[in-house]
């Protein structure tokens, strides 16, 4: 009976959830959560940015042994609405599914977390479970960073996203930079007159593509290979005009063992040899996020495995997680962490996304278990 409620409680939440729009902001998000747990007698501190709500934080119980659930409130923006086929916060279900922005990444993940969490009230064995639901993780993880420098720590914690209800216990980093050429602008009946700088950037693509080649025979056993892509280019003013200026920008995914700076300097390689040779170049970042790293042996990862053989009677699957998550941001705390959800990676930021019911009710089981492991030990 506990169990199914606790599903049916996930499933509840997660609707609610999926008919709040939170692509620009959290805030009403935030009073529904807020709602809801001062309704069972937890009182939630929320933390702001400019006024506006950056994340919500609750706890349960005093003292150590401490666990962290992190999930994210914010989602990426719908796209074209009439292109769906259920309307995006509807929160249709059908089949054993739920569709709606974020469903999968990651209101599936939280829904389930604030459900376990709300089950535990009054019935933790000893220690602190802390609740953290973040915003903008789909902007730098500003939400976690913001708690983290509130100072909000924990012996372990778990992140809420989709992972097929396997244990995550890696992902990549990303280091985002643009690259800039610069040349001289001259009407393009006269190019002698100036220097093309789009025809300058073309030197430089191809020696990107050979580093990308080069650091794809690196390889790490959960996150697989790095990799180098130029996602986007602008340059050129006028159909008449010598263009002056050509920028790229460039996603360089990190595999544990890198770091960013590892990876800049290699980029700063091939800019300060063009720069050697006459180009105006010029090379700035945009964002890093480190990749991250749990031993699938340490004791949080173990908790994780054993509760899920146990609760879900099927042998617990290890692997790494294909893009970014607050986990970076906890490990540099110093607060070992694992990523584990209901749904697919794959479902994320797309059209039609969604998430299977049976997965959220199975993993808010799972939260629950572990919590309980993990503070009884």
């Amino acid at each position: 009976m506990v169990d199914r409620h606790l599903g049916e409680a996930a499933v509840g939440i997660l609707k609610d959830l999926v008919a709040i729009p939170t692509y620009d902001g959290i805030e009403e998000a935030v009073r529904y959560l807020e709602k809801r747990l001062q309704a069972v007698g937890v009182q939630c501190q929320v933390g702001q940015k400019e006024g506006k709500p950056l994340y919500l934080l609750a706890e349960l119980g005093q003292g150590e042994p401490s666990l962290i659930f992190n999930g994210h409130i914010d989602t990426v923006p719908p796209g074209r609405e009439d292109e769906w086929q259920h309307p995006p916060f509807a929160g249709v279900c059908q089949d054993g599914l739920l569709w709606g922005r974020g469903s999968a990444d990651a209101k599936g993940p939280l829904a389930a977390q604030v459900a376990a969490f709300e089950s535990l009230v009054g019935k933790l064995p000893k220690g602190r479970l802390v609740l953290m639901a973040v915003g903008e993780e789909e902007r730098g993880g500003l939400g976690t960073k913001g708690a983290l420098a509130a100072g909000v720590r924990g012996q372990g914690a778990v992140v809420g996203e989709p992972t097929a209800l396997e244990v995550h216990v890696a992902h990549k980093g990303v280091l985002r930079v643009a690259i800039t050429v610069r040349g001289k602008a001259a009407h393009a009946s006269n190019p002698q007159s100036g220097s093309n700088a789009i025809m300058g950037m073309s030197r430089v693509l191809p020696r990107l593509q050979a580093l990308h080649q080069e650091i794809t025979t690196r390889w790490e056993d959960f996150t697989g290979s790095p990799s180098l892509v130029v996602t986007t280019i602008e340059g050129g003013r006028a159909l008449n005009m010598v263009p002056d200026l050509c920028r790229i920008a460039i996603d360089r995914r990190l595999i544990p063992g890198e770091t960013g700076g590892e990876a800049w300097r290699e980029l700063e390689k091939v800019v300060e040899e063009e720069r050697a040779r006459g180009l105006r170049i010029s090379m700035e970042e945009i964002r890093t996020i480190q990749p991250a790293y749990t031993d699938p042996h340490s004791p949080i990862a173990k908790v994780l495995q054993e509760t899920i053989t146990k609760t879900l009677k099927r042998p617990a699957k290890v692997a790494g997680f294909n893009a970014c998550s607050d986990m970076s941001y906890l490990n540099q705390a110093g607060i070992p962490t694992v990523i584990f959800g209901p749904g697919n990676i794959q479902q994320a930021h797309r059209l039609d996304e969604f998430v299977d019911l049976e997965a959220v009710r199975a993993s808010a089981r799972v939260y629950r278990e572990m919590a309980l492991n993990w503070l009884g030990s």
